[in-house]
């Protein structure tokens, strides 16, 4: 299964619980990296244990593409290195 990567920024209490919410509804595993930490991006306590101050890397499989399209891309951010 192909994933896609992107990067967010979820800095504040209600967008983490916010982007949880959204994720929940995707079919497939999503993926929250931040340095060396790769946690499970549907799970609430997993999101705060990272470094929310800076932008993080999600993986998500292709076929939830849509999903994040229409649910995660108010948290994109624009270019950057992943």
């Amino acid at each position: 299964m192909k994933r896609i990567t992107k990067r967010v920024l979820i800095d504040t209490i209600p967008k983490v619980k916010d982007f949880v919410q959204q994720t929940a509804k995707f079919l497939h595993e999503v993926d929250v990296g931040s340095g060396r930490y790769i946690v499970d991006g549907k799970s609430l306590m997993a999101l705060l244990s990272l470094n929310l101050s800076e932008p993080v890397a999600i993986s998500y499989a292709e076929e939830d593409a849509e999903l994040a399209s229409i649910f995660l891309s108010k948290y994109f951010v624009k270019g950057g290195k992943i």
